[in-house]
C-alpha cells in the first residue's frame, strides 16, 4: 500500500501523526523487503492495521474520501468504469 499525503515525524524520524491525505494506492507485487510479512501467526488483521492506521487521520481530511469508495472498490483499486 502507498499513502501519499503529509505527516508529523518524530525527531528520529518515525511517523507520529498523518496530517493529510491526498492519496492512497494499493500497489500489487511489491517488493519482500516492502511488505511485512510474519510467519509466525502474530500477524494482526489487515482491517485492524487500517483502523490503526485511519484512526491517525483527521477527521476532516477523511470526510474528503469518497463516500462510495466500498462500492466502486474496483473503479478505485483497478481503475475499471463506475457501476
Amino acid at each position: 500500500m502507498r499513502v501519499r499525503g503529509r505527516g508529523t515525524f518524530s525527531a528520529c524520524g518515525d511517523l507520529e501523526r498523518i496530517d493529510a491525505v491526498e492519496d492512497i494506492a494499493l500497489l500489487p507485487n511489491d517488493p519482500p523487503e516492502t511488505r511485512a510479512e510474519r510467519t509466525d501467526g502474530e500477524a494482526r488483521p489487515i482491517w485492524e492495521v487500517f483502523e490503526t492506521v485511519m484512526a491517525q487521520v483527521p477527521e476532516e481530511e477523511r470526510a474528503k474520501l469518497d463516500p462510495d469508495a466500498a462500492a466502486q472498490l474496483d473503479h478505485y483499486v483497478y481503475g475499471t468504469e463506475k457501476r
